[in-house]
């Protein structure tokens, strides 16, 4: 299964990892703005957050549509990891699981990323982690397959009670380890 890389990937997303033998992710394919690749939403209190990383293209392309995802670029510029830490910390401060996993996932945003799809593997791996998913299944080329599997088909429908289209942290969070079972089985 060949898909795009996702910033903090949805329910419906990390079910399709959960459920594949193995998992390419495409970093040849061109960045697409206002989209899942540097976006997510996640749930605080019953309203939408949405978290944006602010990115910029490589030098040698006029145009951000026009860049490969694997040199887009996070901008240096502005707060937005101090800010996108305190919105998970709000957000899932009082769950039942954000004390067991904060100190995997928060550490990521001390810096480090120079690029985008660095990011979101490490967040995605953490994620794998979480939920027993061996890393060694993901593999990141960058040849691009226009026969993948969007990111708008993976947020439909539900998985379990939980809309597909959800953060994946959301889930998490609320169920810790039964998230597993709950994408295997729902």
């Amino acid at each position: 299964m060949t898909l795009s890389t996702a910033y903090l990937p949805t329910i419906g997303y990390m079910r399709a990892v959960l459920r594949a033998e193995e998992v390419e992710i495409d970093l040849g394919e061109h960045f697409v703005k206002r989209s899942e690749r540097s976006r997510c939403i996640i749930s605080n209190g019953g309203r939408e957050v949405m978290l944006s990383v602010p990115v910029s293209a490589a030098e040698g392309y006029d145009q951000l549509s026009h860049v490969p995802m694997s040199e887009v670029r996070i901008a240096r510029e502005g707060r937005w990891r101090e800010v996108h830490a305190e919105a998970l910390r709000s957000a899932y401060g009082k769950t039942p699981y954000f004390d067991y996993y904060e100190d995997l996932i928060l550490p990521i945003y001390e810096g480090g990323q120079e690029r985008l799809w660095e990011l979101n593997k490490a967040l995605l791996e953490v994620v794998m982690r979480l939920l027993d998913i061996e890393t060694e299944k993901v593999r990141y080329t960058e040849r691009y397959d226009a026969g993948k599997v969007t990111l708008e088909e993976l947020r439909q429908g539900k998985v379990g009670d939980w809309e597909a289209g959800a953060c994946v942290l959301d889930m998490l969070m609320e169920l810790g380890p039964e998230a597993r079972l709950l994408l295997l089985n729902g």
